[in-house]
């Protein structure tokens, strides 16, 4: 009744997967990474600075782990965004997640729900944690910040790579219409 991560890995020049597949079972798996119970995995995002690599699984709540450069030894390290990731479960809506690391920080950027008050409406917005090299989360672990909100278009699907001197870059598109959707770029500046 528990979904787990399974991991293989990947030859970077050719692309090709390295041994043999993952068994779908906690036994088979000697390391597994675990939600707690009655939470469905949603997605997994991962992202590797000089030290560890760090894996983000959005199920009713947004699970931080840290593990070794090879992707073994998981440590559990906090869990984010409870209330507003429980809201897209409600929606029955898989939240899209983005992650990436540069040599001093990483940042987590997802997709946020928010309900207009007047419309009774949700929207969709981009919300984003900076954590430390360590994983450590630097925001607020329940909110974060905000990286895009726009009373009457949606903010979705974030992507984010690390820039020079610590900066990222945030894709996402902007749904401003029917018809009309626009491909937005912002740049988040290291924290202080």
């Amino acid at each position: 009744g528990n979904d787990y991560l399974a991991r293989r890995p990947v030859d970077v020049a050719t692309g090709r997967a390295l041994g043999p597949a993952p068994e779908p079972s906690r036994t088979s798996n000697k390391h597994p990474i675990q939600l707690p119970s009655s939470e469905a995995l949603r997605s997994a995002v991962l992202a590797r600075n000089a030290d560890f690599a760090f894996t983000v699984l959005a199920g009713h709540g947004l699970h931080l782990w840290k593990m070794a450069g090879d992707g073994t030894k998981p440590e559990y390290v906090a869990h984010l965004a409870k209330s507003a990731a429980q809201k897209v479960a409600d929606l029955r809506y898989p939240v899209r997640t983005s992650l990436a690391a540069s040599d001093k920080e990483l940042l987590l950027v997802t997709e946020w729900p928010r309900l207009q008050p007047a419309s009774r409406r949700v929207r969709m917005e981009i919300r984003g944690w900076r954590l430390a090299s360590d994983g450590r989360p630097l925001d607020d672990t329940e909110a974060g910040f905000v990286v895009a909100a726009y009373e009457r278009r949606d903010q979705l699907l974030p992507a984010v790579a690390a820039g020079p001197d610590g900066t990222f870059l945030v894709v996402y598109s902007e749904r401003r219409g029917v018809d009309d959707m626009k491909v937005v770029a912002r740049i988040i500046r290291p924290s202080p």
